[in-house]
């Protein structure tokens, strides 16, 4: 492929509109346009004429990824995959995914999807492919617990235009905090924040118990200082010790603020 086709079909993808579609065709000299939907698991194939024929009845703000709606609805009859496969299988099709587009052989273009593994797909970290229809794991993530669980993960509500977001899931009744961290297209980390997410709620909660504490104190009319903390001088009431996950932090002091005794008024001079 040159430089030239090459940059045309570069920003293709399920986005692109009938008619950008219809006059990259006529630029590159194909009739064929196979649509290869790896989020559908599914094959579609049209000619250049039935794109143009779309274009007259109504569809040119129509995108490429309304293709496979107007097939359902028999607004144009698809080609058969199987017979592009083998009759026409050494001519130049415009193949197109939700990512990008290329020019392929038909045979090519035709044949069944399968996952496109990165080549570390292998290595020893808990990995996942996402689509819109499923989700695949690796051995590694195989091995894990929660496995069973990821598994029936619906990948349809997850933000996966996001670079990481959380999951909840349910195992042996317990639920776990799963961190999906995107390596590149598709391909997610897995990681069980269970315990870190268990841990800052713990935080967050013992923040807003030691808040409303301070703020019992304040209206009670008492003041309260850290040992050591320079303040100004109070009556100490109370000191409690403050331990966090198992280490000494320090004490917190209670107490009244000392009234200093007020200056005598000089009187005035006659």
């Amino acid at each position: 492929m040159n430089r030239r086709k090459s940059d045309i079909l570069k920003p293709l993808n399920f986005n692109s509109t009938l008619g950008e579609i219809i006059r990259i065709l006529y630029s590159i000299a194909l009739d064929h346009c196979i649509l290869r939907s790896i989020d559908r698991e599914k094959i579609l194939g049209l000619t250049k004429d039935q794109l143009v024929a779309l274009l007259e009845r109504g569809y040119s703000e129509s995108i490429v990824d309304d293709l496979f709606a107007l097939a359902e609805k028999k607004a144009f009859k698809p080609l058969n995959s199987e017979e592009l496969a083998i009759e026409l299988a050494d001519i130049d099709v415009l193949a197109i995914s939700e990512e990008c587009g290329k020019i392929m052989k038909s045979s090519e273009a035709n044949a069944i999807i399968e996952p496109d593994y990165p080549s570390w797909w292998g290595a020893p970290l808990p990995l996942a492919l996402l689509f819109k229809g499923g989700i695949i794991i690796n051995e590694t993530a195989n091995n894990l617990p929660i496995s069973k669980s990821l598994l029936h993960i619906k990948t349809a509500s997850l933000p996966l235009k996001q670079k990481e977001f959380y999951v909840t899931l349910k195992e042996n009744k317990k639920s776990h905090s799963v961190l999906f961290k995107q390596l590149e297209k598709r391909v997610y980390l897995i990681e069980d924040v269970t315990q870190d997410v268990e841990t800052a709620g713990d935080i967050v909660w013992w923040a807003s118990v030691g808040k409303a504490y301070a703020s019992k104190i304040e209206n009670d009319g008492k003041i309260m200082a850290r040992d050591g903390e320079e303040t100004e001088q109070f009556e100490i009431e109370e000191e409690i010790q403050c331990d966090w996950d198992g280490k000494n932090i320090g004490k917190l002091r209670i107490g009244r603020r000392i009234e200093q005794p007020k200056a005598p008024k000089r009187s005035k001079k006659k």
